[in-house]
Parts: C-alpha cells; sequence; structure tokens
C-alpha cells in the first residue's frame, strides 16, 4: 500500500475529527506536534417545533459560552427563524431579548391593531358575527386557504436587516445561511438561499392549514418540516465539515384529543409527524444531535418562551464536554465574533416603488395609502403602517413587501393578493341572550358583504337575520374617491321586532314592530377613529300587540324624517377592551312635514372609556335619550333592562321617553395562557344606576334604580360569552347566559 501524500493525510484527519470527538484523543498521529491542522467548518442545524424551537436560543447561548464558532446556518420553521438572526449576526442574547419581547398572540392574529383600522372594519368586529369568513366564488361557498394569512409574520421582529439584507445571497451575510421550505407542488425539498429574508423565514415556516403557501420565483412554498425537518445534509452541501444538530421535537403520540381540538393544533401535529419521519434518516450525518429536554412544552406554547431558552440551554450543557473539541481559544474566538457581528446597516433610499397587484383593489387607492414615496429612507415602522393600511381594506389576503437591490437602484416592491376565497364575504352569526328563568332570545344572521364592485372601492352589504328579531336589510356603501373619506349611503331594509310588555316586575303582552324603511345618508369617515354620517329616511311601520292585553297604543305609520349619527372608537377590543373610548350619539327627527303620521324627536347618547392598571381593566360609562318633550310612539320608546342593561332586571322591562344610566366596574384575566385562537376568561363587577320616565317632568334622581352585576366572561371564536348574576336594590335578580352579545358597549 502506497503511503498517503500530505495533502491527503490532511483531508483525512479532517474527516475523522467526529472520531476524535467520540475517543477524546488525537487520530492523525502522523501530524507533528508543531503543526496546527486547520479548525473543522462548523455547522450548525436547527429544526422545527414551533413554541419548542425557541429552545434553539438556549443552545446557541452554551455554544458561546464554550466559545465555539460557527461557520454555517440550516434551519427549518423556528429553526430558520432562530438560525436566520443568528446568521444576520445578532448575539444569543439580543434573539432572547426579541423572543421574550414577542407578543405571540398578536402575531397569531391578521388583523392590524384596532387602533390603526378603519372605522368600517372596526364596524365589522361589533357585528356579533363569528370570526370565520367563507367566500362565495363561482356559486360555490368557499373556505380560506388557511386559517391565517400570516400578515404580521413579516414584522414578527424589530430587525430591518430581516428587509435590506442577503437579497443576492444568503452566503453574504455574517454567517452563510440556508432556510429549508417544501414546495406544496412537487413535494420537493427547497433550501432557500437568497432573496428577501423575512419572506424566507416565512416560507419556512408556513403550515399547511394555519398559513397559505409563499409563492418565491414561481414555486409555492410551505413548511419545510414536511420534507426536512432536521437539514444536515444541506448543512454538508454547504461545507461544513462537523455537524452540530438540534432537534426539539416531541412525542407526539402523547398529545391528547383536547390537545388537537383547532385546525392550527391538527394542522401542527400533521406537519410535526411527518418531519419526525423525514428527519430521522438523517440523524446519522450530524456529528452532536442536541435533544432539548422540554418537558410538556408543545409547539403552541408561545407563553412559555423563558422554558424553553432555559431547557435548550441545559440540555446543551449536558453535552459540554463533547462539544468542546470543536471549541476555539478565547482570542480566536473574539476574532470570530468581530467578524461574525452584525454591523448596524446602512440607511437604504428607496429609489423607485413597484406594485405587483393581484386584488380587485385599485392601483390608485393603494398608491394613496403608501407614505412610503421615492427618495425616502426605508422605514420598518412606516411599512408596517402601510401594509396595515392596505390589509385593513377588507378584500386582501396578504399585503407583502420585498426591498430588491439592483446596482445602483434600490426598488421597494408591494405585494397585493386579494382574498383567495373571493371578494364575495360570508359571515355567520348567532346570539343567545336570556335570564335563564324568562324569555330568551335567539337570533341566526348571515352577512354577505361584496367587496371592491368599482375604482372607488364599492361595498354592498346584506344582512339577514332570523329568530327573535328577523329581518333584512341592504346597504350600498359608495365612498367618493380613491382616498375613501366621503361616502353616500343608500340603504333598504325591513325588521320584525318581537317585545316584551311589563306592568311592574310582570311580563303581560308581546309587542311586535314591523319596520320598513329607506335610508340615505351622506358621510364622512373622521380619520380612523370615527364616522359621521346624516341623511334622510322614509318608510311605514306597524306595531300591534301579539300576544297577552296592554294599554298602549297600536300604530300603523309612514315614516319620514331626517336623521344623524355620530359615532367614535378608540377601543382596542371589542368585546373586552383594556383601554380606549367609544362614543355614540343617534338624533332622529321625524317630520309631518316631510310626510311622517306624526312628528317627534329622538335623541340617544352614550359614553364608555376604559384604562387597565396591570393586567385589571377599569370601566366607566353613561348613557341617556330623550324626546325633548315630544311623545315618543311606543315603537321609539328608549329601553332599559337585561345584561349590562340595569342588570336584575328583564330584558327591556323599564321603558319611555326619557332615559339615563350610568355604571363603573372591573374586570380582570382569569389566567395568562396565550391561546392562538384568542379564548381568554375574565372575572368582572360592576354597579349600575338609572331609569326610564314617560315624559322629561317625570325624571328625577331619588328614584333611580342600583345594581350591582357579578359576571365570568368568555373570549371565544364565537364572541364573547357571559353566565352573569345581576341584583337591583329593590330585590329583583336575574341570571344571565349569553353567546355572541357585547355589554361593554352598545
Amino acid at each position: 500500500m502506497r503511503p498517503l501524500q500530505p495533502r491527503a493525510r490532511r483531508a483525512l484527519c479532517i474527516g475523522l475529527t467526529a472520531t476524535a470527538v467520540a475517543l477524546q484523543r488525537p487520530v492523525c498521529a502522523w501530524e507533528s506536534p508543531d503543526t496546527v491542522p486547520p479548525r473543522p467548518r462548523v455547522g450548525l442545524v436547527l429544526s422545527g417545533g414551533g413554541a419548542r424551537g425557541l429552545a434553539h436560543v438556549g443552545v446557541l447561548k452554551v455554544l458561546e459560552e464554550l466559545r465555539i464558532p460557527v461557520d454555517f446556518v440550516a434551519g427549518t420553521s423556528m429553526g430558520a427563524v432562530v438560525g436566520g438572526l443568528y446568521a444576520l449576526g445578532l448575539s444569543p442574547s439580543e434573539i432572547e431579548q426579541a423572543v421574550l419581547a414577542m407578543d405571540w398572540g398578536d402575531i397569531f392574529s391578521d388583523k392590524p391593531p384596532r387602533a390603526q383600522r378603519t372605522f368600517r372594519r372596526k364596524e365589522d368586529d361589533r357585528a356579533e358575527l363569528f370570526d370565520l369568513e367563507l367566500g362565495i366564488r363561482g356559486g360555490r361557498v368557499r373556505l380560506p386557504r388557511s386559517a391565517l394569512s400570516g400578515q404580521k409574520l413579516a414584522f414578527a421582529f424589530n430587525v430591518p436587516a430581516l428587509h435590506t439584507a442577503g437579497t443576492a445571497s444568503f452566503d453574504s451575510l455574517p454567517i452563510p445561511f440556508r432556510a429549508i421550505a417544501t414546495d406544496i407542488r412537487s413535494g420537493e425539498m427547497v433550501p432557500l438561499s437568497k432573496g428577501s429574508l423575512a419572506r424566507t423565514i416565512r416560507a419556512s415556516m408556513s403550515v399547511p392549514g394555519a398559513f397559505p403557501p409563499v409563492e418565491i420565483e414561481g414555486r409555492l412554498l410551505v413548511d419545510g418540516g414536511l420534507t426536512r425537518n432536521l437539514p444536515n445534509d444541506v448543512a454538508r452541501d454547504m461545507g461544513a465539515e462537523v455537524i452540530i444538530a438540534v432537534d426539539v421535537s416531541e412525542d407526539l403520540s402523547n398529545r391528547t384529543p383536547d390537545e388537537l381540538a383547532s385546525l392550527l393544533e391538527l394542522s401542527l401535529q400533521l406537519v410535526s409527524l411527518m418531519a419526525v419521519t423525514g428527519a430521522n434518516s438523517y440523524v446519522p450525518l450530524a456529528n452532536v444531535v442536541v435533544r432539548p429536554e422540554l418537558g410538556d412544552i408543545t409547539m403552541i406554547d408561545f407563553d412559555r418562551t423563558a422554558d424553553a431558552i432555559l431547557g435548550g440551554a441545559e440540555s446543551a450543557r449536558d453535552l459540554a464536554d463533547t462539544l468542546r473539541s470543536f471549541a476555539v481559544s478565547q482570542a480566536d474566538f473574539d476574532r470570530y465574533v468581530e467578524n461574525h457581528r452584525g454591523v448596524p446597516s446602512a440607511a437604504v433610499v428607496v429609489d423607485s416603488i413597484a406594485i405587483v397587484n393581484r386584488s380587485h383593489v385599485d392601483p390608485r387607492t393603494i398608491r394613496v395609502r403608501l407614505h412610503t414615496a421615492p427618495g425616502d429612507t426605508f422605514d420598518l415602522g412606516r411599512m408596517r403602517r402601510d401594509l396595515d393600511a392596505l390589509y385593513d381594506l377588507g378584500s386582501i389576503e396578504l399585503v407583502d413587501f420585498q426591498l430588491r437591490s439592483r446596482h445602483p437602484v434600490d426598488v421597494l416592491e408591494f405585494r397585493v393578493d386579494g382574498k383567495s376565497h373571493g371578494r364575495n364575504l360570508l359571515k355567520l352569526g348567532m346570539v343567545l341572550d336570556g335570564d335563564l328563568v324568562g324569555k330568551s332570545r335567539f337570533e341566526a344572521q348571515v352577512r354577505l358583504t361584496s367587496m371592491d364592485l368599482n375604482a372607488w372601492g364599492a361595498e354592498w352589504r346584506t344582512d339577514a337575520r332570523i329568530g327573535t328579531s328577523s329581518g333584512l336589510v341592504s346597504e350600498w356603501y359608495q365612498p367618493l374617491g380613491f382616498r375613501r373619506r366621503w361616502f353616500v349611503a343608500p340603504r333598504l331594509g325591513y325588521t320584525s321586532l318581537l317585545q316584551d310588555l311589563y306592568a311592574g316586575n310582570e311580563r303581560i303582552a308581546e309587542y311586535r314592530i314591523q319596520d320598513a324603511r329607506i335610508d340615505v345618508d351622506l358621510g364622512v369617515v373622521l380619520a380612523r377613529f370615527g364616522e359621521l354620517r346624516a341623511g334622510f329616511f322614509f318608510g311605514h311601520v306597524d306595531s300591534n300587540v301579539e300576544t297577552g292585553l296592554a294599554p298602549v297604543p297600536e300604530f300603523s305609520d309612514r315614516q319620514a324624517g331626517v336623521a344623524a349619527r355620530f359615532a367614535v372608537d378608540l377601543l382596542d377590543d371589542a368585546d373586552f377592551p383594556t383601554k380606549g373610548q367609544f362614543g355614540l350619539a343617534d338624533l332622529r327627527l321625524s317630520r309631518e312635514a316631510l310626510g311622517a303620521e306624526r312628528s317627534f324627536d329622538r335623541l340617544e347618547l352614550q359614553w364608555d372609556g376604559f384604562r387597565s392598571w396591570g393586567e385589571t381593566t377599569t370601566f366607566v360609562g353613561a348613557a341617556g335619550g330623550s324626546a325633548f318633550g315630544s311623545q315618543l310612539p311606543t315603537y321609539a320608546d328608549f329601553l332599559l333592562g337585561g345584561l349590562g342593561s340595569l342588570s336584575g332586571l328583564q330584558l327591556g322591562q323599564l321603558r319611555g321617553s326619557v332615559f339615563a344610566r350610568a355604571r363603573a366596574g372591573v374586570y380582570h384575566p382569569l389566567m395568562d395562557e396565550i391561546d392562538l385562537l384568542g379564548t381568554r376568561a375574565y372575572a368582572g363587577v360592576w354597579f349600575e344606576a338609572g331609569n326610564a320616565w314617560r315624559t322629561s317632568s317625570d325624571a328625577r334622581g331619588d328614584d333611580l334604580l342600583y345594581t350591582v352585576t357579578l359576571a365570568l366572561g368568555l373570549k371565544s371564536v364565537f364572541g364573547p360569552v357571559y353566565l352573569a348574576y345581576g341584583r337591583t336594590d329593590r330585590g329583583d335578580d336575574a341570571v344571565y347566559f349569553t353567546i355572541g352579545r357585547q355589554i361593554g358597549t352598545p
């Protein structure tokens, strides 16, 4: 056998380094003691695993404590998130601070912060509808492509370099990087090596069913865990001679049926099952495999980020003796850190803006919502506001952007995708409202909204309701211009409402009101906080006693008059606000001169304010109404009674032409866990005072009713759910159970 040449011997020495780790002694006996072999290049491979993948941060901290330099990073899903940030040059401590500061519950919600939403979209929050949105396209009802659009994932981390670095090649990053995705069409594993780093990471973690595919260079890409959850072979192909792999897979067989109760959880389970199966064959390619002991932390336990990081660090320290074989001296590691830490990226000036519009929104509407213009410096905060403004138009599934550096020109490209299930949007809802011993109210409703019907963005909204209250109301909402500030809104509707009539505490009759009306309004949108509209109404109303005997008149009246409505909504949540205010002024002037059967005035005012102290939210509110001395017909009376309106009384037990009500209360969450579907439980108590009077001369302060309410509330996909007990100072009490009805505000 011929002796090996020096170059061949050196290559063999490097190839046997992994054996040296296991044997803890040199294996290249022919190397002289004075010769220092080159350091083997280390590849770090990080697997996917949802919230468990945050353990990668703890492993990184230990690798740096042991002075182990990393030359290549390859990651899948959450491994791509952590690996991408590390490849950018962020230190493990900086990554830890970033993930601990994340509001994961908000990220796994598509809606922009409510303060950034238009008033029209805020109205959708208050419509007693389920969160699930369907589409009608081609005469068929269609489901969305995914539970979430992933709109906020682009801004998951406030790191501008995610959008400005590595466009040409991820090999130009401080540490060369690959993110693993899966081509949903061909089923191929796709190692992504260039382009927008933020978009690349989003593709790698797009769990089918939970997030839509991400299109990159004509390929529809989803979570890389489907094909390569532990991409050791990718790191080898990059040039790594030693592989340190971190596998955060969990034992999926132990998950209970309750833990697989949502679309998101089922999607994650499916991807994880495929990932575990696919990863096993690539484990032997790693020299060291770190498997963090994470106990019962699951893929969706993002509220346990600190525990996951700690678990990763502890498991890496358990392998410290093995990992030290790849360590370098303190001086060498200091030089490594100096060369591989990211430097502040230079300010990028946007030379031009391109829009790729794949929606029904007119491009001119898109442009007027962009605050970034050619010549501006790229600003991540401004970009976030721009994308939120576009997404909030209502017919957009995803708004994305990419900064393309085409030397010497930097092009900021916006991509706007319309909803895959169509622009005819269908939502369902229901309200169950009762006192458990008296009469309950149940209503089911459907809302169909057709979006962007012309260049100015007209909407045609139709609501159908059946139950205690039935009816059909259809409105054409026509903005007057691309900015959509002024609008006209003709509306045609018919409602049939059944009300109870009381004599003291006794329900004596049912009163039905049938109202057919045409309204034509002119309005203006007040920034993002409110709306003012005014117009004329014409129609006919019939009111009569349905059952029982009651000393109230029946009417069959022509309607005509003018109406105005001013509303302000600054709440951060429609169901359980923690801060903000809501105000409403509703004026109706019926006039015989315009064709009405009778003239009367009706003004209703309401204001509610919310403020939080830590996790505890306090609120105060007041409401009142008056007919200004005119006599309201029974069908136009103000009503009080029911949960949130002098609780303890029956629904609509008090009525009159004048009313006043004030309240103050507090509520607190019962649990701190973050549920990706937004479910959270609360306990609260509030106090109310008020009454209703037949005339303004009857109104006085010495006959006010005082009530106290104890309530348990749940924020759910079906809307707010309440179980409550109310009691008045005169001994009336009631137990309430409601689903879908908001009681914090009107």
